[in-house]
């Protein structure tokens, strides 16, 4: 029966007194075997190897950081660790008589277990400075402790130094009858003395303080934080005469000079385990399991996969320097500098706030991050949605038949719509479950990482091409909801200036008929005036006839 792995795979400290490594080996890449050797209860020892062992009478394991394990006078306080037994694990790197590895598991006395799957040395090296020709490391601080144990007899010379100022020694006459437990260092004391047999009683005054004795230790300090890089700025103190962020970054790129061996292995190291984490997710990750994808605002995402889903090959990509502290103050006046250079733009070329704000650290609070944060989730979850679908024959069915009726639809249409008639019929209805345009979502953002995907080798290698017409469709329909209001605008454009023309019409055909009852008045009148010339002549030659 194959077990079924739901655990998940941890990383931990060792302590490096406790590991023994291949003395041969120069770099990490030629270590062949490393020993670790550590405390183990007895009854754990039964459960995982099956095997029952005597405890070890000289168990005394302590870690060797934990200082608290020494009185004040030096002397090891560590107790004996009952029912313990030290156990052995031998890791050996692949090789020609074990391809795939070894691992043996032993006490001092007794054979526990060995496994010949075991893979790869499961020992990554961190470290600060490297020594030539070991695969050992220097502590950066190595240098320091001479400084430091200097520093500490000035210091514990100060300190024995006051303690004498406040509790000298008294000076007592032969003579002088005084009680001894009248002679402490309490204070308003009265202490009696005979005067007239001896003199008085004092103290022997405690010695000063040397000259430049502050000095010194100000100087050893100096030189401590000298070497370390550890200077006002590193200590969160401003210093003096420096009050520009520019300034102020300087000194901090200054100190993390220092650091850039340290910060470049520390890196290295976390590249090397990362890799070593993700082929054993590989192997190890038989069932299927929710992961959170943390991205850029502490953006999370819940996939599910499985260790099959992995290549094995994948690499991991650590920025350099990115280990290294860096100034807020100093990143974000870089980030205003850009602002006010016009280089924080979006698509269209404008000035992005949105972006500005994420940038300073801003947006994880702001409600106008915030509504573009949820369109950037959401249009990420379609684009899963489109992959998964992909991977459904049911799904696949249902896509090709909506796709189908679309097809329809629009053909009949465009005939109905070259006989200057509205389709009376209703679109087909989207697909339970799929992604659909709502008229709330931010179409810039969703069209953006929805193009994103297009470009994705998921898009152009993996789906359908029923997949992809539907995610083509999907995005159209975000360009149209983009394009409306243009259309709109259009639209109404086009209706005020035919409305306007039709006014300019009827107030020229108003003009025309005005025109028409004036040329018609103009006739009546010239018809009347020759009417009345006529009648006028008519009369004067009747009455002249009269004469």
């Amino acid at each position: 029966m194959q077990s079924i792995h739901t655990g998940e795979i941890r990383c931990r400290i060792c302590d490096p007194l406790t590991l023994f490594i291949d003395p041969a080996a120069t770099t990490d890449d030629e270590i062949r075997w490393i020993v670790e050797e550590k405390p183990r209860d007895i009854d754990y020892v039964k459960e995982k190897y099956g095997k029952e062992v005597q405890a070890d009478e000289n168990v005394s394991y302590a870690p060797s950081f934990d200082v608290t394990q020494q009185y004040s006078n030096g002397i090891d306080a560590t107790k004996k660790n009952k029912h313990m037994v030290m156990v052995r694990e031998l890791w050996m790197k692949p090789c020609k008589k074990y391809p795939n590895g070894l691992k043996v598991t032993t006490t001092r006395s007794e054979y526990l277990d060995s496994d010949e799957n075991a893979g790869e040395i499961p020992y990554i090296i961190f470290g600060d400075i490297p020594i030539p020709g070991s695969v050992k490391y220097k502590a950066f601080i190595e240098a320091m402790l001479p400084i430091q144990r200097n520093l500490n007899i000035m210091l514990t010379m100060m300190a024995t130094n006051m303690k004498k100022m406040g509790s000298t020694k008294w000076l007592v006459p032969l003579g002088s009858n005084v009680d001894e437990d009248q002679l402490n260092d309490e204070i308003s004391g009265i202490i009696e003395y005979n005067a007239s047999n001896g003199g008085a009683v004092q103290r022997v005054p405690g010695a000063d303080l040397p000259n430049g004795f502050d000095r010194v230790i100000e100087y050893y300090n100096r030189m401590i934080d000298d070497m370390s890089g550890a200077r006002e700025v590193s200590q969160g103190r401003l210093p003096a005469g420096l009050d520009t962020a520019s300034g102020l970054q300087l000194m901090v790129e200054q100190e993390n000079e220092k650091m850039a061996v340290n910060s470049q292995n520390y890196e290295r190291g976390m590249k090397k385990l990362l890799k070593r984490v993700l082929r054993l997710m590989k192997k190890h990750y038989t069932e299927e399991r929710m992961g959170r994808i943390l991205g850029a605002d502490n953006e999370i995402e819940l996939v599910s996969f499985t260790g099959s889903d992995l290549s094995g090959e994948e690499d991991i990509n650590i920025i350099q320097g990115s280990s290294l502290p860096e100034m807020k103050s100093a990143q974000q006046e870089r980030i205003l500098t850009l602002w006010d250079k016009g280089a924080i733009v979006n698509d269209q070329g404008q000035p992005d706030s949105n972006t500005l704000l994420r940038m300073l650290g801003l947006g994880d609070s702001n409600e106008l991050f915030e509504q573009k944060q949820l369109d950037e989730n959401n249009s990420k979850m379609e684009n899963k949605q489109f992959e998964d679908t992909n991977q459904d024959p049911q799904a696949q069915e249902l896509v090709a038949q909506y796709l189908a009726e679309w097809q329809a639809f629009n053909m009949n249409t465009q005939e109905l719509a070259m006989q200057g008639v509205q389709n009376p019929q209703l679109p087909p209805q989207p697909i339970p479950g799929m992604p659909k345009v709502w008229d709330s979502d931010d179409h810039t953002v969703h069209l953006y990482n929805h193009n994103l995907f297009r470009k994705s080798s998921v898009y152009r290698q993996e789906l359908t091409d029923q997949m992809r017409a539907l995610v083509d469709m999907h995005v159209q329909q975000h360009i149209d909801a983009i394009n409306a209001p243009a259309q709109a605008e259009m639209q109404q454009q086009a209706a005020a200036a035919q409305e306007q023309q039709a006014a300019q019409a009827e107030e020229a055909d108003k003009q025309h008929q005005r025109a028409l009852e004036m040329k018609q008045v103009d006739n009546q009148a010239k018809a009347n005036s020759e009417a009345l010339r006529a009648n006028t002549a008519l009369q004067t030659a009747q009455m002249k006839t009269r004469l």
